[in-house]
């Protein structure tokens, strides 16, 4: 019994001792990144965004979801079940980058402040899939754009309702 105790406690003193001299070991580089095999989001032409955002509107519509208010009873459901995006991910530096260049572009002065950034629902055209180079999969499903537009009165470079550049789809759809 003493025998094992004594192992024991030697054993969890060795791992303590290990651990803690890696931790803090000067000498050594921390360990890289896991390298994601999904995401990453990027910018798309708003001529593609386009589409995407009128598709998703087509679908909804087509089952009686729509804008209208006051609200109406839903009288068509899906025939078959559909692929349903349970999240998106993406980039953190990807999206920052195109967020600043966003500010530059249509807001330099007011330094962002006179912009909104609206997240959007869309349908992926295979238009869109096959511009960003994107895989063929994602044809058909929902995803998120992030557009810039100019606040209401504010002064930005962009006319009110007018169209940006470029929107950034978040991509790295997770089913």
């Amino acid at each position: 019994m003493k025998r094992t105790l004594l192992l024991g406690s030697l054993a969890a003193i060795a791992i303590l001792f290990f651990s803690w001299r890696n931790h803090h070991d000067p000498d050594k580089n921390p360990a890289p990144a896991p390298v994601a095999t999904q995401g990453g989001g990027h910018a798309v032409p708003m001529a593609y965004i386009k589409p995407c955002l009128n598709e998703y509107k087509a679908v909804m519509k087509k089952y009686g979801i729509t804008e209208d208010n006051p609200r109406k009873p839903i009288t068509k459901c899906p025939d078959s079940t559909f692929l349903i995006t349970l999240s998106e991910s993406f980039h953190a530096d990807s999206l920052v980058a195109w967020l600043n260049s966003q500010i530059q572009e249509y807001d330099p002065q007011g330094k962002g402040a006179n912009l909104n950034f609206v997240v959007m629902p869309g349908i992926c055209t295979a238009q869109m899939v096959g511009a960003v180079k994107g895989p063929k999969a994602s044809t058909g499903r929902i995803s998120y754009f992030i557009v810039a537009q100019p606040r209401a009165g504010g002064k930005s470079k962009m006319t009110p309702g007018g169209d940006p550049g470029s929107g950034f789809e978040v991509g790295g759809l997770q089913p």
